[in-house]
């Protein structure tokens, strides 16, 4: 058996950039790491270095200087390594992740790349087949390489212990592979009931509108699925190098993680299926989308001397084709050809949404470098393209202008100061001078750019800065008197004339906060999740010393929840707002973390080290609190895309006029769902699910009675505050209609492999929550 390697250039370095002599680049995900010095590790020849010396120079040698280092990110290799092997390969002689200097006379290299580990497609018999990128966890498909070895070795030398050892081995294996497989197909057949579930309220709606869209979609979709084994068959088929025959027949190994065909294809259709009857521009983009994010391997004549690029952007337009012929059949009713005419996305802009995410997946691969599964890379490409083109409300426009604006500014301005910064470690003054340079570049992006592009499209031409006071301060006597004292109305707008504008029928409970005054909501909002903070710090520092990791991350767990399930209730955009800006936060911070740049860095590292994890290990950001963040963000986000906007002036966009428990999933899953799932299955588990990962099936009914808790509590808040009216479900549908999304959200968790649970799973009860109209 034998698989294809991919070939690696023999470019020493594909970013043109000569390192310093002496220094090494590297992508190390601790930078802090010691290390030795190279004359340790490269002894010269014929010097007094005795063989054995000399063999683990050359061993550490070639573990540390891959030549994957300058390719694994460029091109169609974004994901080409093992990302559950990593940590294997160090070097490091020391444990510790804070130190910056090597007092063992080595200097910091850069973050390189981890060793190659070839992930596993569709095989022959023979094992041969076309090489994806499908992240797959290999243990299984090594341990049966080593007993095909082991099998072939021993068979001159067998023995009746020997045989019965292997037969038992052989036994366990097969058990193992089973359970692997179930886990695979459980994942698929779930993914595919969510989605039946999410669409099936509007089934009517998209079959009189997109059924065209629709069948294109899938029969491409599935069609490349469909003929990529076929296509390994024809191609493998025939005579081997002996001249004997072979049978047409295929092996999948038990290891074959479907994630990156299911995930990144389906998840986004999904989500605009669900929007498609109060935003149906959504659906085009994304089935569009969904065909970029097959990976290239499925896609015919990948390899041929034209590739793949060109079938694969041919098939994306397919649908963008069968639209512009099928438009005039619509109905002169539907609502979709009036939302379609005004979309700013014309057929030459969707043409060009394949180049583009196919542009954007190296670039963000980049820099995130090993953090990101292949799955979660393509899902990130696919929603910052749909905040590029599908951003109206304000917060969505403010996001758009710290990610795309912020982001390329400051990878166009900052980048090779970054990458020049880590690899000068010892360069004191000269690092100092180019952490000057960055944090003067980010607040000029902040001052000019950023502050310009919300000012213009998300508040009304008013000021950023004068807004929030108004927005916070606006309905205190106090704060209003100065403003009109000073006579700059014009730059601090005040909501209290233009409160009294609304025209929508308030609850009772919204209406006792109407005349506290909304601003001041927002300002007793803000001071009491300061409070949680401190409070939540306070306790995590004092379990430190004798609770393990797991359960003071699950602190932060429950601070997200006690902070946003009241805040979200109260004020949705506000709460999204709030999501937005630390979700930014959390990124200009990480990236200072990763770059080593004084005087942040260091405090930043010590604050995050006791809470990293093993996702945390596969590459230099750290990603459990910014998916924490995001996964409690998501469905928020996605809510307020389906409700109606109000507010005057300044305030346009900024009040909604329902809620719904859609908006609150999020948090009930991460903050709930995950804690419980952790804390009872570390404690109490005893039944394992048959496949591995350690998940056990008390953690999992822990996590679906949690969330049916959160949301019969959420659903219980709404009626007691009057936003739920009179035709609402009586109790006993909600509370079967809550299990039903809890325990689809708790098998998705269980069975997930080849993406974060904190950002796949929400989305997942987001979407069952809005199916089941609980």
């Amino acid at each position: 058996m034998f698989s294809l390697r991919p070939k690696i250039p023999d470019s020493a370095n594909s970013e043109g950039i000569a390192p310093p002599k002496g220094l090494r680049l590297s992508r190390s995900p601790h930078p802090y790491h010691r290390r030795a010095s190279p004359g340790r590790h490269h002894g010269q020849i014929g010097s007094s270095q005795n063989p054995s010396d000399l063999k683990t120079s050359q061993r550490t040698q070639h573990l540390t200087a891959s030549p994957l280092q300058e390719t694994v990110y460029k091109g169609e290799n974004y994901g080409d390594t093992d990302s559950r092997a990593r940590r294997k390969s160090s070097t490091s002689v020391s444990d510790s992740a804070t130190e910056a200097d090597d007092e063992s006379g080595g200097v910091l290299r850069r973050l390189p790349a981890p060793p190659l580990k070839l992930r596993k497609g569709i095989k022959d018999y023979r094992g041969s087949g076309i090489w994806s990128p499908l992240l797959t966890p290999t243990y299984l498909d090594e341990n049966e390489q080593k007993f095909s070895t082991g099998r072939r070795h021993d068979t001159l030398q067998s023995s009746p212990v020997a045989d019965e050892e292997r037969s038992r081995i052989q036994v366990k294996f097969n058990r193992r592979r089973r359970a692997e497989f179930l886990r695979r197909i459980s994942e698929t057949i779930l993914l595919g009931s969510v989605g039946i579930i999410a669409c099936g309220r509007q089934f009517e709606l998209l079959y009189r509108t997109w059924w065209k869209e629709l069948l294109a979609h899938g029969l491409v979709l599935f069609g490349t699925y469909f003929l990529y084994p076929l296509r390994i068959i024809c191609g493998k088929s025939g005579e081997d190098s002996q001249g004997r025959r072979f049978r047409w027949r295929l092996k999948i190994p038990a290891a074959f993680d479907p994630a990156p065909l299911l995930y990144p294809t389906l998840i986004p259709v999904f989500v605009a299926l669900s929007l498609a009857a109060v935003n149906p521009k959504l659906l085009l983009p994304n089935l569009i989308l969904s065909i970029a994010s097959i990976p290239r391997q499925v896609i015919p004549f990948y390899g041929s001397f034209f590739g793949s690029g060109l079938v694969q952007w041919f098939l994306s337009t397919i649908p963008v084709a069968v639209f512009d012929r099928g438009t005039s059949m619509l109905p002169k009713h539907s609502p979709t050809l009036d939302l379609l005419a005004l979309d700013p996305l014309s057929s030459e802009n969707l043409t060009m949404l394949y180049p583009l995410h196919q542009a954007l997946l190296p670039s963000l691969g980049y820099l995130t470098t090993t953090s990101l599964l292949p799955a979660e890379l393509q899902l990130l490409s696919v929603s910052m393209i749909n905040i590029l083109f599908l951003s109206t409300s304000p917060q969505a426009l403010i996001l758009k202008a710290l990610l795309w604006i912020g982001g390329l500014s400051i990878f166009v301005l900052c980048g090779t100061v970054l990458r020049s910064g880590v690899a000068l470690a010892r360069a004191i003054a000269v690092k100092w001078s180019y952490a000057l340079y960055v944090y003067a570049a980010v607040l000029f992006i902040i001052a000019v750019p950023i502050r310009l592009f919300v000012s213009h499209r998300a508040l009304q031409n008013y000021e950023p800065i004068g807004w929030a006071l108004g927005y916070l301060l606006g309905e205190l006597p106090y704060f209003t008197r100065a403003v009109t004292l000073l006579k700059i109305g014009h730059w601090i707008p005040t909501p209290s004339a233009l409160a009294k504008q609304q025209n929508w029928d308030r609850s009772i409970w919204a209406e006792k906060l109407h005349n506290l005054g909304a601003a001041n909501v927002r300002l007793l909002i803000c001071l009491y999740c300061i409070g949680i903070l401190v409070i939540g710090l306070r306790l995590v520092f004092r379990l430190t010393a004798f609770v393990e990791v797991d359960t003071r991350r699950k602190v932060f767990h429950g601070m997200m929840v006690v902070m946003f399930l009241p805040s979200i209730l109260i004020d949705p955009p506000f709460a999204a707002l709030a999501l937005i800006l630390v979700l930014a936060i959390f990124l200009l911070l990480d990236l200072f973390r990763a770059s080593q740049l004084p005087p942040l860095s260091r405090p930043l590292t010590h604050f995050l080290a006791p809470y990293v994890d093993g996702r945390d290990h596969r590459g230099p950001v750290i990603v459990s609190h910014i998916f924490l963040l995001i996964g409690c963000a998501i469905p928020l986000w996605l809510s307020l895309a389906a409700v109606s906007r109000s507010g005057a002036g300044s305030w346009e966009g900024w009040e909604v006029p329902t809620r719904d428990i859609g908006m609150i999933s999020g948090v009930v899953c991460v903050g709930m769902g995950d804690a419980a799932a952790s804390l009872i299955g570390r404690r109490f588990g005893r039944r394992r699910w048959c496949w591995s990962g350690g998940k056990s099936l008390e953690g999992s009914l822990a996590f679906a009675v949690a969330v049916v808790l959160g949301l019969s509590a959420a659903k219980l808040s709404l009626q007691a505050t009057g936003w739920v009216g009179e035709g609402a479900d009586h109790w006993g549908a909600t509370l079967a209609k809550a299990a039903i999304a809890a325990t689809g959200a708790s098998l998705t968790e269980a069975v997930l492999t080849g993406g974060n649970d904190n950002v796949i799973v929400p989305v997942i009860l987001w979407l069952l929550v809005r199916g089941l109209e609980i």
